[in-house]
C-alpha cells in the first residue's frame, strides 16, 4: 500500500495515513454492520457476500489513480473485511460444541498469525511485477479459494 500511494497516487506519508485510516474507518463500520443484522438474517450468504466483495474492490483498487476515487474503495473494502472478519468470528463460535469454542478460537487465532507469510510474498509480487498486479494476484487467489471454500460447504449438510 504504500508503493501504491507513493507511485500511483502520488501522495507522500500523509496520504497514505489517510488512506490507511479510511480502510480502517470501513472495518469498524463493517464490524457495526454485522452487530446490527437482524436475528432472520442470513448471516452465510451475508458473509459469502462480503468475502467475494472485498477482493473484487481491491481489484478496482489497482486500476485506480485518484486519491479519492481509491479512498471511497479503501472505505467499501474495509467494510466487506469488517463484516468478513466479524461474521468468520460470529458463524465460528455460534456453529463450535460449548467445548471445542476455546479449540476453534485457538485454531482461528494460528490462522491469523500466518498472515505474515502472506505478506512476504506479496513483497515478493510487488517487487517482480508491481503493487496493482500484486493486488490482482492477490485478489485472484483469495476469490479462487472462497469459492472453492463455499462450493464444499454446499455439499456439508446444513451448508
Amino acid at each position: 500500500m504504500p508503493i501504491f500511494a507513493r507511485d500511483f497516487l502520488g501522495v507522500s506519508s500523509g496520504g497514505f495515513g489517510q488512506l490507511m485510516a479510511g480502510a480502517g474507518l470501513g472495518a469498524v463500520l463493517g464490524s457495526l454492520v454485522v452487530g446490527s443484522l437482524q436475528q432472520s438474517a442470513n448471516r452465510g450468504k451475508c458473509l459469502v457476500g462480503a468475502v467475494m466483495a472485498w477482493p473484487l474492490i481491491l481489484v478496482a483498487l489497482s486500476y485506480s489513480r485518484s486519491f479519492a476515487v481509491s479512498m471511497a474503495l479503501l472505505i467499501s473494502a474495509g467494510i466487506a473485511q469488517g463484516v468478513s472478519m466479524a461474521l468468520v468470528q460470529a458463524l465460528l463460535m455460534i456453529r463450535s460444541s460449548e467445548e471445542m469454542r476455546g479449540r476453534v478460537s485457538g485454531a482461528r487465532a494460528f490462522a491469523i498469525s500466518t498472515l505474515s507469510v502472506g505478506t512476504v510474498l506479496t513483497g515478493l509480487e510487488v517487487s517482480l511485477w508491481g503493487a496493482p498486479a500484486a493486488f490482482i494476484i492477490n485478489s485472484a487467489v483469495f476469490m479462487l479459494i472462497a469459492t472453492l471454500i463455499t462450493a464444499s460447504l454446499r455439499d456439508e449438510p446444513g451448508g
